[in-house]
């Protein structure tokens, strides 16, 4: 638990700056800290129960014990041992943090300056020589069956491990320090690129293009394009559409707020493929 310490910590900190940006904005209804408190228990029990499944009883299946399952269950609780109460309240503690996120984030555009989408969007055409990036990148993605592969990995497997992995290393009694380390840069790049740098250049992306500066037909062959999957499980058209209904009503709610810049999906993703590889390498022995 004292390992924790500085995570709670900075989680208390920025409870307080939610708070006091919220009053002084009178935005008080904007503030939405438990929102994802019960979605992160669920994850959390879902991805506990497939590491027991997928894991344990195969462990426990190719030692041909005769009962796989309770061997499993024994195995694991042996491995959590007195993890499980300080694992619990970090659990609490990263729900509450991404409802803090949330929170600030929603009250973004109460005082950001002004809307950058046009100064980044040309920025990005003179970065690529001239080309739109998404036109060279529809080359290959723009295929409905590679559409709706990206569409998966965006949404529930960077969610899974997004929840997934920090529950890894909070049950590990031999991966403190790595704990630490990897939900602190975690939380770091939340309060960070996804608030103060996201201020600064305030974006809603070319998903919302067309809404922010009028001019619908810079992406509007985009956007039509990822119509196709509406209706479907983890549809982009369908998230962009609940993001905007969500922004025009002023209402956080799950995943809301509309902030394209800096992507936290990239960073979080170069963060998971760094956690991995430490943990490829021996991060029990890397953290100490």
């Amino acid at each position: 638990m004292l390992h924790d310490l500085p995570l709670h910590a900075l989680t208390a900190l920025y409870l307080l700056i939610a708070a006091v940006t919220a009053v002084a904005l009178d935005a008080t209804d904007r503030l939405v800290l438990t929102v994802y408190l019960w979605l992160w228990m669920r994850a959390a029990a879902l991805c506990l129960v497939m590491y027991l499944l997928v894991v344990e009883v195969t462990i426990s299946a190719i030692g041909r014990s005769r009962r796989p399952l309770t061997a499993a269950v024994i195995r694991m609780w042996g491995r959590i041992g007195f993890r499980a109460l300080p694992a619990l309240a970090l659990l609490i503690n990263m729900a509450v943090f991404y409802g803090a996120f949330t929170s600030l984030k929603n009250m973004l555009p109460l005082f950001a300056l002004d809307w950058q989408d046009k100064q980044i969007a040309d920025f990005s055409r003179w970065l690529h020589f001239g080309y739109t990036p998404w036109r060279l990148l529809h080359l290959v993605l723009g295929q409905p069956a590679v559409t709706r592969f990206v569409e998966f990995l965006y949404v529930p497997v960077w969610l899974g491990l997004l929840i997934g992995l920090p529950i890894l290393l909070g049950l590990r009694r031999d991966l403190a320090q790595l704990r630490v380390r990897y939900i602190l840069t975690m939380f770091l790049c939340f309060a960070l690129l996804g608030n103060a740098v996201a201020a600064l250049g305030m974006s809603g992306g070319p998903a919302f293009y067309g809404q922010i500066t009028g001019d619908h037909a810079r992406y509007g062959e985009l956007i039509d394009y990822l119509a196709f999957s509406s209706g479907r499980p983890f549809s982009a058209w369908d998230i962009q559409q609940y993001l905007w209904a969500c922004f025009q009503a002023g209402k956080p709610q799950l995943g809301s707020g509309i902030s394209a810049f800096p992507s936290l999906h990239v960073a979080m993703a170069t963060l998971f493929v760094e956690l991995c590889r430490i943990l490829g390498d021996g991060g029990g022995q890397a953290a100490r």
